[in-house]
């Protein structure tokens, strides 16, 4: 089976249920071969279940995630429930990608503009870098920008979690949210 994206799989045929149920118990016990064979022989289904969201990301990284979810399958599969492990392996493979596609919109939806956070992490930082992110900050509210840079890690302060924001600073949760997103919104019009 060839997929673009220089993705290729042997053409393998389907497994009859009991065939799969036998590859899952010698999978389990640390069969490499049986676990290399049942996930092959799951390929397609992979594919097909990843081509379901391929408007909202690139189907080569779709399905890379969603053999992720296969393999988690072949340990989580029971073989003494009486669903398919096609069925099962075909929730795990969804919820894979949806947990993917969920965390990189959060993550799109949080980044900061015009590059300033992915300049100011894991390398030094120009003086044009510091320039560009001072300017975005001081277009913010006090508490604004004080939340932006526990939540960014500015300052080569730690990153924190919107949940540490609100211990720190006595808000909740919901309050940090909306704090960052207004911020957001004010260094996306700042950055235009």
């Amino acid at each position: 089976m060839r997929l673009g994206h220089g993705w290729t799989f042997p053409p393998l045929p389907s497994l009859s249920r009991s065939e799969a149920k036998a590859l899952v118990v010698r999978a389990q016990a640390g069969d490499r071969e049986a676990r290399s064979h049942l996930i092959l022989s799951h390929m397609r289904l992979v594919v097909m279940v990843a081509m379901r969201y391929r408007r909202q990301e690139d189907p080569a990284e779709l399905i890379a995630i969603g053999i992720g979810g296969l393999m988690k399958s072949v340990d989580a599969f029971d073989v003494d429930h009486r669903d398919s492990f096609t069925a099962v392996a075909t929730a795990w493979i969804s919820n894979t990608i949806l947990a993917y596609l969920k965390h990189e919109s959060y993550r799109q939806h949080e980044r900061l503009p015009g590059g300033a956070l992915a300049r100011h992490r894991g390398r030094a930082i120009s003086p044009a870098d510091e320039q560009d992110v001072s300017r975005l900050l001081d277009g913010l509210s006090e508490k604004e920008s004080e939340v932006i840079c526990l939540r960014y890690g500015v300052d080569g302060r730690p990153e924190l979690s919107n949940a540490e924001i609100g211990r720190e600073l006595r808000m909740n949760e919901t309050t940090v949210r909306r704090i960052i997103r207004k911020a957001l919104a004010r260094m996306r019009e700042l950055a235009a």
